[in-house]
């Protein structure tokens, strides 16, 4: 710990000049009771230097635990008559916890034997059995970092939890998009990850009982449900796939996660695992309480983009985003503030440095044409992750932005493997694409593929040898070239076998096709291929082959879970 972090506290007196207990206690009730009644602002200026002397006792070693519990509420019935004001008499006596807590740590410090286990754990008792506003979570989050293992362990089970349960029901009352709200969330969560391992384990298994089980209406439920959420993601020992599977199973139980709710959890991630430093997170979520959800997340892009490593810093914010499925948040944050007041550059920032392509499509197409972008802004994106990349492709320059998403060196492997496929799906449908058009896109879907991977998709192998056949499905000869290449791509791919068979029955195929001696024959041909395809079954019967892309492609579809394209 740095000079800069340790508490300051007056040096002490010589051992011989420090008063007893006893007659600390007695002045300060003296001098409390000779006040005016309204005489507030004096009453504090006496407490507070009741506190340094407190504080000199602890670190000389001649204040008790049981001198220290009668500190922490030295008044009498003459002094609570002075200090009526509830308000005032919450302020000093949150005064007097926080002295004593930072006399504590300094003594630590100073000498790590010297403050028995019992005070601590006392003193900690008595911290988690007041129900403040804030509940003293500064003073909480103090006593548990500084607190030795051997203390620390003797905390009970039900202590901690009868004190979180308090703390989230409280922060239930109140409004979220308060700052103060969030810094308790991220107080107690830092408290947190420094329990024991059981001890977290525990209190976890309590809380998420008591947050599902308590008899709440739909909206007290959902903001104590969220409360305790967003405590667990500023835990520094909770990792970020821990705390995505918590995620989900909250969300499956239909809690209404809003922007405003997703823009405080990524913040909080970001700032457990290192992302955004303390005086970040601090400048960060300390916004004011009426800037619009747009300016918030334009702040908290521009603050991970003049951090140390700006890329690695935006790319873990948009991987927290997709792995919780929540990417539309930001991307709708900051196209709207585009709208507002033109950033281009720091849309084309984020689309560079972000490894989620449907971020990285959605906010080029915003960037380069800001009509396109509120439009898609306006309608939105839900629904399967199919339909989320027809609304990008609505675009004129959508497919060149998915390819330069592609070609990028940020992004999964994974995220690319789909987007070919979604693009090779789009290419195999279209009918304003020619023969030759879909043959190129089919070979340059299959190249990208085996570039990244070393294999081709079943989505992707079975558009290609669509886009090969189209000739022949249409009555003409085809291109030599294509067709050994479709074939050699279905030997490496599949196997000998199924290259052998799709050779046999084209072959067979061409042969007809040679063999007819009428343009009505060739015509009547065709119409019966295209009649039998769109019942369902191929132009020539390739069983093996057919049935092992079919198979591919459903295993394929088995293994995406996520409902965006990533």
């Amino acid at each position: 710990m740095s000079d800069a972090d340790k508490p300051f506290i007056l040096p002490p007196k010589d051992i011989d000049q420090y008063p007893s207990f006893s007659t600390t206690i007695d002045d300060l009730r003296l001098n409390i009771s000779s006040l005016a009644t309204s005489d507030t602002r004096a009453a504090q200026e006496v407490c507070q230097a009741f506190c340094v002397t407190i504080q000199e006792g602890i670190l000389m070693g001649q204040i008790s635990t049981d001198d220290m519990m009668v500190a922490l509420e030295p008044f009498d019935s003459a002094s609570h008559q002075v200090i009526s004001d509830m308000r005032v008499g919450g302020k000093v006596l949150a005064m007097i916890r926080s002295s004593i807590a930072e006399a504590l740590e300094a003594t630590q410090i100073s000498r790590p034997d010297a403050v028995p286990d019992e005070m601590w754990t006392a003193m900690f008792n008595y911290v988690a059995a007041v129900n403040g506003r804030f509940h003293d979570v500064s003073c909480f989050n103090k006593l548990i970092a500084a607190m030795p293992a051997s203390a620390k362990a003797k905390i009970s089970n039900d202590t901690l939890f009868t004190y979180v349960k308090t703390f989230v029901q409280s922060q239930a009352t109140r409004d979220h998009r308060n700052p103060a709200w969030l810094w308790c969330c991220s107080k107690i969560g830092s408290a947190l990850s420094r329990l024991g391992e059981e001890q977290r384990l525990a209190l976890s298994a309590s809380m998420n009982k008591f947050v599902w089980n308590a008899r709440y209406d739909a909206d007290t439920r959902m903001k104590t449900t969220f409360a305790w959420l967003l405590t667990q993601a500023y835990d520094t020992r909770l990792s970020g796939k821990s705390f995505t599977k918590i995620y989900k199973k909250t969300y499956g139980r239909s809690m209404d996660h809003n922007g405003y709710r997703i823009w405080q959890l990524a913040v909080a991630h970001l700032n457990s695992n290192g992302t955004l430093s303390k005086d970040a997170h601090k400048q960060v979520a300390g916004w004011n309480y009426f800037d619009s959800l747009p300016q918030r997340w334009t702040a908290l892009a521009k603050t991970l983009s003049a951090t140390e490593h700006p890329e690695a810093a935006i790319a873990s914010l948009c991987d927290f985003l997709a792995d919780i499925g929540e990417t539309w948040h930001l991307i709708e944050g900051l196209m709207a503030s585009h709208a507002e007041t033109p950033c281009a550059e720091m849309l084309d920032t984020v689309a560079n440095a972000c490894g989620k392509l449907d971020i990285a499509m959605a906010l080029r197409i915003a960037a380069n044409d800001t009509k396109q972008g509120i439009q898609l802004l306006d309608v939105g994106l839900s629904g399967t992750k199919e339909a989320h990349f027809e609304k990008f492709m609505a675009y004129p320059k959508a497919e060149s932005y998915a390819w330069r998403a592609i070609k990028a060196e940020g992004g999964t492997v994974e995220s690319k493997m789909e987007l070919i496929d979604l693009l090779s799906d789009k290419y195999d449908s279209s009918s304003n694409l020619s023969r030759s058009q879909r043959i190129r896109r089919a070979r340059r879907a299959a190249a990208y593929q085996m570039a990244l991977t070393g294999k081709v998709s079943a989505t992707v192998l079975r558009n290609a040898i669509a886009a090969v056949t189209l000739d022949l499905d249409e009555g003409r000869w085809g291109r030599e070239t294509h067709l050994q290449w479709a074939m050699q791509l279905v030997h490496d791919q599949v196997s000998p076998q199924a290259a052998r068979e799709m050779r046999k029955h084209l072959e067979g195929w061409r042969h007809l096709i040679h063999s007819a001696t009428t343009q009505n024959d060739v015509a009547q041909s065709a119409a019966m291929s295209r009649r039998s395809r769109s019942a369902g079954s191929d132009a020539f019967d390739m069983s093996y082959l057919r049935s092992t892309l079919q198979n591919d492609a459903e295993r394929e579809r088995d293994l995406t879970q996520s409902n965006r394209f990533r």
